[in-house]
């Protein structure tokens, strides 16, 4: 990525709307500012917020980000909490997420993705085609393409709380009252989720298992058929040795 060379500490107008800026630093020098495209951005203060008309986030210290339009973004690396993002389209390497509500979206590396649906109705395009359902309260992770041309993923799982809402409150940057009355929110929206959506979740494991399952007899039916077929050729050599 290019370097990044213009720094502000103050608030700007931004697609039409206002910019809740913390330090940042864009590339090309003020794309921010001027609305134009591509642009990309570096939080550098504790987070960076923006609001538009139709959608709000707030991105992690350290975090990157191209604008490819007013709608469309790429996360290259770090979170996003999108706090509302019915208008956005925020794509990484693999998927691309939209939805009403809000989730929260990080990057881990050059393959694997990581999504939480706090509180969304929430659209997951994994791979350019295959819609991933992942339920409010519930986290999961995607990467690259594997060799049969489908996405990686994880198993989709309950968001662990504990650990999440630390993370969660370093990029929110709420005022005290806030903060307890929005995590005391969600732990009980999760909850209540995570209970209605029990069935389902077991469903979504017992399915990966099985694919899991099916694969591990595939990959060793197929070795028995290589050593199967290596044998075959040895006893040809061996036969056609023995004949001369």
């Amino acid at each position: 990525m290019a370097r990044f060379l213009c720094y502000t500490l103050v608030s700007i107008f931004f697609f039409g709307q206002y910019v809740v800026a913390s330090q940042y630093v864009d590339e090309p020098t003020g794309c921010y500012a001027s609305e134009k495209f591509p642009c990309a951005i570096r939080a550098l203060g504790v987070s960076l917020s923006i609001v538009q008309k139709n959608y709000a986030f707030k991105l992690k210290k350290d975090s990157n980000l191209i604008f490819y339009g007013k709608n469309q973004a790429r996360l290259l690396d770090g979170a996003v909490w999108v706090v509302q993002g019915e208008a956005l389209k925020l794509q990484t390497t693999h998927i691309q997420v939209s939805g009403r509500g809000d989730y929260w979206v990080e990057k881990f590396n050059s393959e694997r993705t990581l999504v939480r649906n706090l509180n969304a109705d929430i659209q997951i395009l994994a791979g350019g085609k295959n819609h991933e359902v992942l339920p409010v309260g519930f986290e999961n992770w995607f990467g690259g393409l594997q060799s049969d041309q489908n996405l990686a993923k994880g198993i989709v799982r309950p968001i662990e709380k504990g650990y999440f809402l630390s993370l969660w409150n370093q990029t929110a940057q709420l005022s005290k009252k806030n903060t307890i009355q929005k995590i005391g929110f969600y732990r009980q929206l999760w909850d209540k989720n995570i209970e209605g959506s029990s069935q389902l979740y077991r469903e979504i494991v017992q399915r990966k298992l099985a694919s899991v399952e099916l694969k591990e007899k595939q990959r060793v039916k197929q070795e028995q058929k290589n050593k199967e077929e290596r044998e075959s050729l040895r006893q040809v050599f061996r036969s056609r040795l023995f004949e001369r």
